[in-house]
């Protein structure tokens, strides 16, 4: 009753609004313009390059963040050398990481660095990414990157949200791909020993690690492709409530 015409940006919603008598477009995703192609297939680097994303909230900051820096040891036991990267979120100041993350060491003796960047050129160069749930497993898909995914609430919002949520899985590239290709380790299984066993299952099957990628990159086609902006812009010129405002602007 209230919407002319509802804008959607993945290919799920679209039939859902149309089922539920919304008039709707998909116009694809407006990240697609955004981030770079994925690089191609490689061999692992060394020294390995981790990337930690523990959310933008500094709930998730708190949750998430010491996990991924316990499971770093148990990486490390199969790869001794770890270039790992902490990416900030540019609301959060340095004091939100500083708890978990001012004692970190890594196993050579070095230290995690901590980052932000608008472009993604640093997390393009990642060999694997240990992540939050969220907007940053669709960045990473769309770059290509192996990930283990993470999500922990505190319990009484984890029940209520089990109450009411019923979908197979939180990651959107899950999500989007209708199975598992990347893992998801939620509330009470997301443990630093399960997480180091995701990530190694990765990291060591060289054939597992390139579907994956492929997998990934190809969602890049199921978004629709670059130009959501300038879809939404013809979609909304097109709808006859606006065209005597799109006459009289010209």
């Amino acid at each position: 009753r209230c919407v002319s015409r509802m804008l959607v940006i993945f290919p799920f919603e679209e039939p859902l609004y149309r089922e539920a008598g919304v008039p709707v477009t998909w116009v694809g995703h407006p990240l697609l313009d955004l981030l770079p192609s994925p690089r191609a297939s490689r061999p692992l680097t060394d020294p390995l390059r981790i990337g930690l994303l523990p959310g933008s909230r500094p709930s998730e900051v708190r949750r998430h963040l010491p996990v991924f820096l316990a499971a770093l040891p148990r990486i490390a036991r199969d790869f001794p050398r770890l270039e790992v990267t902490l990416f900030g979120a540019a609301a959060l100041g340095d004091a939100h990481y500083a708890a978990a993350f001012s004692g970190a060491r890594l196993p050579d003796g070095g230290r995690p660095r901590l980052v932000r960047e608008t472009d993604y050129a640093e997390r393009a160069r990642q060999d694997l990414v240990l992540t939050s749930s969220g907007t940053a497993t669709l960045e990473n898909a769309l770059l290509g990157l192996p990930m283990v995914v993470v999500y922990k609430l505190s319990w009484p919002t984890y029940l209520l949200a089990r109450a009411l949520i019923r979908v197979p899985h939180i990651a959107m590239p899950n999500l989007l791909a209708g199975r598992r290709v990347v893992p998801e380790l939620v509330q009470h299984e997301a443990t630093p020993s399960a997480v180091a066993r995701e990530a190694l299952a990765l990291l060591g099957d060289p054939r597992r690690r390139r579907a994956v990628r492929a997998k990934l990159s190809g969602l890049r086609t199921e978004l629709g492709g670059p130009g959501a902006a300038g879809r939404a812009a013809q979609a909304l010129l097109a709808e006859p409530a606006l065209r005597p405002m799109h006459e009289a602007a010209r």
